[in-house]
């Protein structure tokens, strides 16, 4: 199917052997928004996936906002520990989910490590991109 943005969309399911559906989906982009439409979204005024070139300072503050949000806590009662320039070894950032393979690239990005009374939380991203949560951070490369 397609959507308003001209990307066509192919999912197919299959069922696995203990009977749970799987679904796999490729996204094809068709053609390229004109006008305004391609220089973000009006809601979110965010540019494209890929365009973003978020700045160290405006990372670690989505950082600190999205983990306000996750505990329900105020921003100020987060502490920011650690902030560093890595290189991840591959495409999972730092953050490898079990049993998935992850392209073998070199990946400019940061480590952000924000602190909430005793527990600490780590945040990844690629260079310029949005943060995300891993629970279980594996190191960047040397």
């Amino acid at each position: 199917r397609s959507d308003d943005t001209g990307a066509e969309i192919i999912a197919r399911s299959s069922r696995s052997a203990d009977g749970k559906v799987l679904l796999s989906g490729i996204l094809f982009q068709t053609s390229a928004p004109a006008g305004d439409e391609a220089a973000g979204s009006e809601e979110t005024g965010q540019a494209e996936a890929g365009a973003t070139d978020l700045t160290t300072d405006e990372t670690v503050e989505l950082a600190r906002a999205d983990l306000a949000a996750q505990l329900s806590v105020s921003p100020d009662a987060i502490e920011t520990v650690d902030v560093q320039e890595v290189t991840w070894p591959d495409a999972s950032l730092g953050c490898p989910a079990p049993d998935m393979m992850y392209a073998q690239v070199l990946q400019d990005g940061l480590q952000i490590q924000l602190q909430v009374g005793e527990d600490i939380y780590f945040y990844h991203s690629a260079a310029g991109q949005p943060p995300f949560w891993c629970e279980t951070p594996a190191p960047p490369a040397e």
